[in-house]
């Protein structure tokens, strides 16, 4: 159950069926199977106009013939939600609401792919939804503007109240917007939880991969009261892996590549674990370099450029792996 007020995040990989189940949501489409209530009452069949939602689509969707003021209020009109008057006075509120007062009487053609969206968030909220649905929002608009297009909609969530159902493959999205996620893959619901249960304590592998934890560890782990440590022999190869979680039996762990520092030499700190492995791999992907290192099991690290100039890295040298103990995280 979705919660009254809450933003609510679907999260998963394109194919996922995401949209469908947003659509589904919006009465666009009826469900083969299950049921949809709303305060209790059923509206698995009922007609969209029926169930006051507003939708903003991926790619905003405006009338083309339309001017952006008569765009905001369409959706008012159509469903005979308020007076013309109301409408004009509602629509002119939300333009200034999202700084947008300026492009009033433009066409969608010559609005940029920021504006367009202000203009469909508007469309949505003017007949004051009890259920704002949006997907993708953010997905086809550049990244300066995506930043402030995120920051806006949380704003407007937080002003306005209003239920909230975002769907999104972009896991720092759903991170930074989501009271509570819903990780989907192929028509189901992978785990549901607040972004820190989500982040923290991944259900599955599949969970753990989409959110970024690309380095997955499976062995026979045995808990030590002394120490406080658990010692993991892993079953991919004949390394001994320690972690600060209290573990016994057959154990599943994942880390972040950006957890996994590198050196030429195994580091003097706090860090538990140091591997010595090879380097298979080196991907350069702007702002930082991904490295792959095969310590009997492929693993992922990201560095700085930096860092990557120091250490002189390249394929086939021999370099050591450290993390600390605290950031292995079990896999439920």
């Amino acid at each position: 159950a979705i919660n009254d007020e809450e933003f609510f995040v679907i999260l998963g990989p394109s194919g996922a069926g995401k949209t469908l189940l947003l659509e589904i949501i919006a009465g666009i489409h009826f469900p083969e199977e299950g049921e949809i209530y709303y305060n209790g009452k059923n509206i698995t069949y009922s007609q969209p106009h029926q169930r006051n939602c507003g939708f903003v689509f991926q790619n905003a969707a405006l009338f083309p013939n339309k001017r952006v003021w008569k765009n905001i209020i369409y959706g008012a009109k159509l469903r005979n939600r308020m007076s013309h008057k109301k409408a004009i006075k509602r629509a002119e509120e939300l333009l200034k609401l999202f700084a947008i007062d300026y492009i009033t009487y433009r066409y969608p053609f010559t609005l940029s792919g920021g504006e367009k969206q202000r203009v469909a968030l508007a469309r949505a909220l003017i007949i004051e939804p009890d259920i704002l649905l949006l997907d993708e929002p953010l997905a086809s608009v550049d990244y300066n503007t995506m930043h402030r297009l995120k920051n806006e909609i949380k704003n407007i969530h937080e002003k306005f109240k209003t239920t909230t159902i975002y769907v999104t493959h972009n896991r720092l999205e759903a991170m930074t917007l989501a009271d509570r996620i819903a990780v989907m893959k192929k028509g189901e619901i992978e785990q549901i939880g607040t972004p820190d249960e989500i982040f923290r304590r991944p259900k599955n592998e599949f969970v753990a991969k989409f959110i970024g934890f690309d380095n997955i560890f499976e062995g026979e782990a045995e808990y030590n009261s002394e120490t406080g440590l658990t010692e993991i022999e892993l079953s991919q190869t004949d390394e001994k892996i320690f972690s600060s979680r209290d573990l016994n039996g057959k154990v599943k762990l994942c880390i972040r590549p950006e957890d996994i520092i590198l050196s030429n030499k195994p580091l003097k700190s706090s860090m538990r674990n140091a591997i010595e492995g090879e380097i298979i791999g080196v991907n350069d992907l702007g702002q930082v370099f991904e490295v792959k290192i095969d310590i009997g099991v492929p693993l992922k690290s990201i560095i700085t450029h930096s860092a990557f100039i120091e250490l002189n890295l390249d394929a086939k040298s021999n370099i050591y792996i450290n993390f600390k103990a605290s950031a292995l995280i079990p896999i439920i």
